[in-house]
C-alpha cells in the first residue's frame, strides 16, 4: 500500500510541476516588462553587430536567437550591450527574430540611432526591444492551461482506478497489471 501512495503522489507532484514551469514563465516575462517599463529610460544606440544564430530543432526547422552588439551614452559613459529582447532564450515562435534582425541591420547599415531602455541604477543593464511578445505569452497561457487540466485529470484518474479495481468496474486484466508494477494499485493477491 504504501509503495501504491508513493507512486500516486509522485505521479500527481511531477503533473504539478507543468503549471508551475509555465506560470513562472509568463511571470518573469510580465515582471521584466513593468521593470523596463516603470524605471527605465530611452536612449539612443548604434547598432555594432547583428545577426540571427539559427541551431536545429528536432525536425521542426531551427531555433532562432538574436546576436547583436550595441553602443549607448549614459551619463556621459558609453557602455556596450547586447540584450536584444526580453526573453533571452531561443524559440521557434513566430517571427520575431527575422524581423528584428531585419530592422536592425537597416539602422546598421543606415548608420541610424536604434531606441534602447537603459537601466539608470545600473547603466549596463539595457535592451532594444522592450515589448512582449504575444506568440510567447499565448503558448505559455495555452502549455499553463493544458497543464493545469492535466494535473486535474491525472488527479482524477489516481482517485477513481483504485476504487474502479476494488468496485470491479476496471476489469481489464493487463490494465490492472501494470497498473500495480508501477505503483498506481497494490498488488492483488494470486
Amino acid at each position: 500500500m504504501l509503495r501504491s501512495s508513493i507512486a500516486r503522489y509522485a505521479c500527481l507532484l511531477c503533473a504539478l510541476v507543468s503549471p508551475c514551469i509555465a506560470s513562472g514563465f509568463m511571470i518573469r516575462m510580465v515582471a521584466d516588462w513593468h521593470t523596463v517599463h516603470t524605471g527605465w529610460r530611452d536612449v539612443p544606440a548604434e547598432i555594432l553587430a547583428v545577426q540571427l544564430e539559427e541551431s536545429p530543432a528536432d525536425g521542426q526547422g531551427a531555433f532562432h536567437r538574436i546576436a547583436a552588439e550595441y553602443a549607448y551614452v549614459w551619463e556621459g559613459r558609453r557602455h556596450i550591450g547586447t540584450r536584444v529582447s526580453l526573453f533571452e532564450g531561443n524559440d521557434t515562435i513566430g517571427s520575431f527574430h527575422a524581423d528584428a534582425v531585419a530592422e536592425l541591420q537597416a539602422h546598421m547599415r543606415d548608420k541610424r540611432p536604434f531606441p534602447c531602455r537603459v537601466n539608470p541604477a545600473n547603466p549596463s543593464e539595457s535592451v532594444l526591444y522592450d515589448t512582449l511578445r504575444p506568440e510567447l505569452l499565448a503558448f505559455a497561457g495555452v502549455f499553463f492551461i493544458l497543464s493545469v487540466l492535466g494535473v486535474f485529470v491525472i488527479a482524477g484518474i489516481l482517485w477513481w482506478m483504485p476504487r474502479a479495481v476494488h468496485a470491479g468496474r476496471l476489469r481489464h486484466p493487463k490494465l490492472v497489471y501494470l497498473l500495480e508494477r508501477v505503483g498506481l494499485l497494490p498488488l492483488t493477491q494470486a
